[in-house]
């Protein structure tokens, strides 16, 4: 894929699907409706693929390999765990599996962090650093609602998800206003 403005733009209507899917997840579980398997599947499918498209910006940019790797990892994984839960129900007799994708998903998120701290382009640096932080914000209040097991704060903690797509807008914000500024370098083919 060609990292362009019109791309990019089109990453933003994905992330706007995304944005609404988010939303009405949010709305079915405060009105105690449980979301089916397929809307958090297709959730997912709308979630990853601008992250997808800003793993092919950072190789437009020429990042280090080992940041494009971390961020391969952390989209791997973060979806691994998702579907994962999306297929298995948590029971008493897994728990403990639970909380260690919890501590994988909180150890892989702290590298992501450092990782997007090294980028050498600050203009994305920061917005992708400002990501990480609430990803590793919303996991642990994940967390905490697990452990103390309340309905009431899950359906609290996911009003915080509407975090994510609005910062992947500021990401995809950021790339528009490179890719325009920088008109020549838009036709090339990663």
């Amino acid at each position: 894929m060609i990292v362009t403005v019109k791309n990019t733009y089109y990453m933003m209507a994905v992330n706007l699907l995304y944005t609404i899917s988010v939303i009405s997840s949010i709305a079915l579980r405060f009105n105690d409706i449980p979301v089916g398997k397929l809307h958090l599947v297709s959730n997912e499918i709308v979630y990853i693929i601008p992250l997808i498209y800003l793993v092919l910006v950072l190789k437009y940019l020429k990042e280090d390999t080992s940041i494009i790797t971390t961020c391969k990892i952390f989209i791997g994984v973060d979806v691994f765990i998702s579907l994962y839960f999306v297929v298995v129900k948590v029971t008493a007799k897994n728990i403990s599996l639970y909380y260690l994708l919890f501590l994988l998903s909180i150890i892989v998120v702290i590298i992501f962090i450092i990782q997007s701290a090294r980028i050498q382009n600050k203009w994305l640096a920061y917005p992708m650093f400002t990501y990480g932080l609430a990803f590793l914000f919303i996991t642990l209040l994940q967390l905490v609602a697990s452990i103390i097991y309340s309905s009431m704060m899950f359906k609290y903690v996911s009003l915080t998800k509407v975090f994510i797509p609005g910062i992947t807008f500021y990401i995809l914000f950021k790339v528009v206003k490179y890719l325009a500024m920088d008109k020549g370098v838009n036709e090339r083919v990663i």
